[in-house]
């Protein structure tokens, strides 16, 4: 959780996307874990890209951090949340 606190994403802000039907930007295989990548919104309506591996049956945050802009518009457009 060390690494989101640095892009000022919190524990809470990581679970909300999980939440609410996040889009699946894919996965990559890196250091012998599979790695999730998503883009979601917290309650605040914050787009945020979350990174995650499954460690047995528990979702590990990697990282997470604010999505670019343009990322944010088309999120928020495919969304309908503009």
């Amino acid at each position: 959780m060390i690494h989101i606190a640095r892009h000022d994403i919190t524990a809470a802000e990581f679970e909300h996307p999980r939440e609410a039907d996040p889009l699946d930007m894919g996965y990559d295989f890196i250091d012998g874990e599979h790695r999730w990548i998503e883009v979601g919104h917290t309650r605040a309506v914050r787009v945020i890209v979350l990174v995650w591996t499954l460690r047995g049956s528990i979702v590990r945050p990697v990282t997470a951090w604010q999505a670019p802009r343009k990322r944010t518009i088309a999120y928020l457009k495919l969304k309908g949340l503009t």
